[in-house]
């Protein structure tokens, strides 16, 4: 099964997200399950795909942590390993899978945590 980028926005003040759909003009809004009766009423906004890329270059320069360069790597490599009608080659499926691994090792666990110097190729937008 394929991955799709996405960004979310999970909060417990639905005016919010609902703001933030409304300024992007696009994507959704579920509501979160309660698991205990004490927890308030969650929520989470997302928008996936190209609409979450168009929305990555928009935000990247204020993302922080290891989520900056997991924003610039999907933004820099994403649509060439990403055919739009859905038919993978093996090498853009092996090209997607290495891309994929690459995006889950920059993490916390993997020590690129705290403030990130953006990069060169980002300063363009």
């Amino acid at each position: 099964m394929k991955k799709l980028s996405v960004v979310s926005i999970s909060s417990t003040e639905l005016p919010l997200l609902t703001y933030v759909r409304t300024v992007i003009g696009a994507g959704r809004i579920t509501t979160k399950v309660c698991s205990r009766e004490h927890h308030s009423p969650s929520f989470a906004y997302s928008i996936t795909s190209r609409q979450a890329l168009t929305l990555l270059t928009q935000v990247c320069p204020f993302l922080r942590t290891y989520k900056f360069k997991r924003a610039c790597l999907l933004l820099e490599e994403y649509q060439a390993v990403t055919p739009r009608n859905g038919r993978y080659t093996p090498e853009l499926r092996a090209a997607r899978a290495r891309l994929e691994e690459r995006f889950f090792a920059i993490s916390v666990r993997a020590g690129a945590n705290g403030r990130i110097a953006h990069s060169p190729s980002m300063a363009k937008s």
